[in-house]
């Protein structure tokens, strides 16, 4: 029965009296509680201990790495005691609740702040990460056209202003360059994309790609026979047979000053004079792309005599001289004589000029010259002899004879 009175010791030394006890210890502290009623007897002893966990204390924060290019990650990673020995609850600010190791993308440069506290109610530790963030380097490019005919050579210029940046150029064919502003040569037909990309002094990497952004023209094909190759200049005709391929329109050059310009029609040529000739023909495209071939033809020289059987020296100017006709007859090894029909020679000369005839004529006088006054001789048959070397050094000797008839 009471009243009774209640003891309280704590193992500090304190007493404390009284039904109710408050208590804030700094540490972890046991009490002990007697309970005696008003005859002085005590009832059983109780004991409580009050559990104190030290304050919660971030002992270390680490992040990996401290300077990043934006869009990269780093990765936070926190050591962490006291308070009730965890689990904990780490609150980044203006994200939430976190579970470390923390990864995160950084969007600017700045402290990033943690805050630590457990389910005990402990007070809380706090601290922060300094991360630098670098921005992306600037990049923009244009090329000065987007299509050619191969070889085509492109200058590409990078248009923004120079902070220290490098380059790598992808020009799409294999070929590289690490200038700012190249050139670059496409070689074979089709279809590039380019890119290009660009570091910062910091090393930050920035690639802008434009697919399909080069054009190479096909080429056509040039192609062609001579038909024939080798050609006698008495007969000096060749058809040129075109073989080419993609081709729509052709320049025709025949190696003797003559051409055909950009046609499609079948070409013929003739020849007038003996030597090996360079044909080149042009093929040329819808694109305007050109290709190139060329083919050699030889026109030899061939051997041709010919005397007439009468002639006229009236004065007419109508076959009034009698002269050989030949080709292939080397000036400069010739002959010619004549005899009236006693075999006396009334003629004679070494002179062959196919280009000035008269240099080489008889004119019907007797050693003479009609055009100084000398007679004509009488109408009848005369006899001549010729003999001369060809254009490949073979001798030759002709006869005949021929009428004078005034």
């Amino acid at each position: 029965m009471g009243p009774y009175d209640f003891v309280w010791m704590g193992n500090d030394g304190s007493y404390w009296y009284g039904e109710h006890l408050n208590v804030s210890p700094i540490v972890t502290t046991s009490y002990t509680l007697v309970t005696t009623d008003f005859r002085g007897c005590f009832g059983p002893v109780k004991n409580i201990t009050v559990i104190v966990h030290p304050v919660i204390n971030i002992l270390a924060t680490t992040v990996t790495p401290e300077e990043i290019c934006i869009g990269e990650s780093v990765e936070v990673e926190m050591e962490i005691d006291g308070g009730n020995g965890g689990p904990y609850t780490i609150d980044m600010e203006d994200v939430g609740v976190v579970n470390m190791p923390k990864t995160f993308y950084p969007q600017e440069t700045g402290y990033y702040v943690f805050n630590v506290s457990d389910d005990c109610g402990s007070p809380g530790d706090s601290d922060s990460v300094f991360v630098e963030v670098h921005p992306l380097p600037h990049a923009a490019f244009y090329a000065d056209k987007t299509a050619s005919c191969p070889p085509g050579v492109f200058q590409f210029t990078e248009t923004t202003e120079d902070f220290g940046q490098t380059y790598l150029w992808d020009f799409g064919d294999g070929g590289f360059s690490v200038q700012k502003n190249p050139s670059h040569t496409y070689n074979t037909s089709g279809t590039y994309s380019v890119s290009l990309t660009a570091w910062s002094e910091y090393g930050c990497k920035k690639t802008i790609k434009y697919n399909n952004m080069i054009f190479i023209y096909p080429l056509p094909r040039a192609e062609f026979a001579a038909t024939p190759e080798l050609v006698s200049v008495l007969n000096a005709q060749v058809e040129f047979v075109n073989y080419s391929e993609g081709g729509i329109t052709y320049f025709w050059d025949f190696g003797d000053g003559s051409s055909s310009m950009w046609t499609e029609n079948l070409q013929m040529h003739t020849y007038t004079d003996v030597g090996e000739y360079d044909i080149t023909m042009i093929a040329k495209n819808q694109y305007e792309c050109l290709d190139t071939a060329y083919k050699k033809v030889r026109v030899h020289d061939e051997f041709a005599f010919y005397a007439p059987d009468a002639f006229t020296p009236n004065g007419d100017g109508i076959n009034d001289i009698f002269h050989v006709f030949g080709h292939g007859i080397d000036k400069n090894d010739f002959y010619l004589v004549i005899y009236d029909r006693y075999g006396i020679k009334v003629f004679e000369t070494n002179t062959y000029d196919e280009e000035n005839p008269y240099r080489m004529a008889w004119d019907g006088s007797h050693n003479g010259d009609v055009l100084k006054g000398d007679p004509i001789l009488t109408n009848g048959m005369y006899r001549w002899y010729c003999t001369f070397v060809d254009f490949i050094g073979k001798p030759h000797e002709e006869s005949g004879t021929v009428t004078l008839i005034k």
